[in-house]
C-alpha cells in the first residue's frame, strides 16, 4: 500500500558474472499518510513574526548533480560550522518515528550532532513532555552513513528499543573491505568484547568478561584482487560490530585505521553505509516494511573507481 521513489539500480558484477543487486530507493512521507515524493521543507527556525518558507534545491548546470539532488532531498538545519551537522535528510516520518539518512562525518550525540538537528527540526511539531524527549533509538559511527531511527513519541521509543533489542528488524549495510572474498555467503559468528579505554571492540573468547555474541552475514557483491564490495546483514547490534568482525576475519574496512586497515587510499573515512532496515509487516506503528537510503556520492564514486565492472 505504500508508494516509493525508486533510485538507480547498482547491479554489481565480478569476473563477468552478476554477484548481487544493490537497489537504491528513497521513501518520503506524503501528506495524508502513505509514502510519496514530497517537496523539501525548511527546518531553519523561522524569522520572528513569519512562518517557515519552503526551500528547494539549488539549480546546477550538471544534470547528474540535479538528478542526485532530486533523489536525496535535504532539509536545512541552519548549522554550517565545521564539524557540525548541516543537513537533515528525512526518509520517513509519522507521528511516532522519524527515519533519517545520516551523512558520513555527522555525530549522533553531543554538540553539533544529529540529535540536536532533529530537536530543531521537531521544535513546534510535537508537544513538549516532562516524561519523554525525542532522540535516536541507536547509534551509527561518525563515518558510517545511512539509515538511523529516531523516536518522536514514547510508544515509538518503546517499540524501536524492543525491536532492536530482540532482533525484530533486519539491518543491511554495504562496505568496502580489504582482500578478495570468495564467492558465496560467509557467516561471521564471534564473541565481541568492548574496550572502553581504547574505544574499540575486540573478538574474544565466549567466556570472556563482558563478551556478547555477534552474528553477521557477508555477501560479496564485487571484487578485485585487493578489495571487495560487500553486503553485510547483522543479526545483532554490537558497537563497531562490522568493523571489528571484518578486521578479525582478515578483511578490515578500507581506510579504517582504528581497526588496523592498510594505509588509507586517498580518503579520510572508511566506507560503511546503512543501506536499509526492514520492519515486521504487522508492526503496530504502521512503518513501511522496508526503508532504504541512497549511497552517498563519495561512496558511489569510490565504487566506480575501485570496481570498474560495477
Amino acid at each position: 500500500p505504500h508508494a516509493a521513489n525508486s533510485g538507480a539500480n547498482l547491479q554489481t558484477q565480478c569476473n563477468g558474472t552478476v554477484a548481487g543487486n544493490l537497489h537504491v530507493e528513497v521513501r518520503y512521507p506524503r501528506k495524508g499518510g502513505g509514502l510519496g515524493e514530497q517537496s523539501p521543507r525548511c527546518a531553519v527556525p523561522a524569522p520572528a513574526g513569519g512562518p517557515r518558507a519552503p526551500q528547494t534545491p539549488h539549480s546546477t548546470n550538471d544534470p547528474n548533480q540535479e538528478k542526485a539532488a532530486n533523489k536525496h532531498k535535504a532539509y536545512r538545519t541552519g548549522r554550517s560550522a565545521a564539524g557540525r551537522c548541516k543537513n537533515l535528510s528525512v526518509l520517513f516520518e509519522n507521528e511516532d518515528v522519524l527515519i533519517i539518512n545520516k551523512d558520513s562525518g555527522d555525530i549522533v550525540h553531543g554538540e553539533g550532532s544529529l540529535d540536536e538537528a532533529v530537536g530543531r527540526y521537531l521544535a513546534g511539531k510535537i508537544h513538549p513532555s516532562l516524561s519523554f524527549k525525542p532522540g535516536p533509538a541507536h547509534r551509527l559511527d561518525r563515518n558510517t552513513s545511512g539509515v538511523i531511527l529516531f523516536s518522536k513519541s514514547l510508544s515509538g521509543a518503546q517499540y524501536l528499543s524492543a525491536g532492536l533489542r530482540e532482533g525484530l528488524f533486519r539491518k543491511t549495510y554495504v562496505a568496502i573491505v580489504h582482500g578478495s572474498l570468495g564467492e558465496g555467503e560467509a557467516f561471521w559468528e564471534d564473541a565481541l568484547q568492548r574496550d572502553p579505554d581504547a574505544q574499540k571492540t575486540r573478538v574474544a573468547g565466549a567466556d570472556a568478561r563482558g563478551a556478547k555474541p555477534a552474528r553477521t552475514k557477508i555477501t560479496p557483491l564485487a571484487r578485485t584482487d585487493a578489495l571487495t564490495l560487500v553486503q553485510a546483514e547483522i543479526e545483532t547490534g554490537r558497537t563497531h560490530q562490522i568493523r571489528a568482525q571484518a578486521a578479525a576475519h582478515g578483511h578490515p574496512l578500507l581506510n579504517d585505521n582504528k581497526y588496523n586497515a592498510v594505509e588509507a587510499q586517498n580518503a579520510a573515512a572508511f566506507f560503511l553505509h546503512s543501506l536499509n532496515i526492514e520492519f515486521p509487516a504487522d508492526n503496530p506503528l504502521h512503518l513501511p516494511e522496508k526503508i532504504r537510503a541512497p549511497l552517498p556520492t563519495a561512496f558511489q564514486n569510490a565504487v566506480a573507481q575501485l570496481f570498474p565492472a560495477v
